[in-house]
């Protein structure tokens, strides 16, 4: 009857609300950048390697889970390389400061992909 489906309607969404309390996602609090966007926007064939910009206390398995886990992309191994923040000299030569540090990590996926849709060349 109708009552009986209200309450069927009630129970599923109270079972939809639990499963997604249980199936959270946790993202690392630090900023993943893409290098070389301009290039890979260019790019008219797949890519299988993707290079991010990473904050050096993250590590590969962390990198790894959030690119699975955010575009549903296995990946196959993570390289990382650690780059020191280069000296810039402060306008007016009254001193130097250093840019930050940065880790670069090289993402080998296991399907190739191919930036914003566009057919392949072969």
């Amino acid at each position: 009857s109708k009552a009986a489906k209200v309450v069927a309607e009630g129970a599923t969404q109270a079972a939809r609300t639990v499963k997604k309390m249980y199936n959270k996602v946790y993202f690392p609090n630090s900023i993943i950048t893409l290098m070389n966007p301009q290039k890979v926007a260019e790019s008219t064939e797949a890519l299988d390697v993707v290079k991010f910009r990473v904050s050096p206390s993250m590590t590969k398995i962390e990198l790894s889970n959030w690119i699975e886990a955010l575009y549903d992309t296995p990946v196959r191994k993570v390289n990382t390389v650690n780059y020191e923040g280069r000296l810039q000299r402060v306008p007016g030569g009254k001193g130097f400061y250093k840019r930050p540090d940065y880790k670069a990590a090289y993402v080998y996926l296991d399907t190739p992909w191919l930036p914003s849709g566009k057919p392949s060349r072969k």
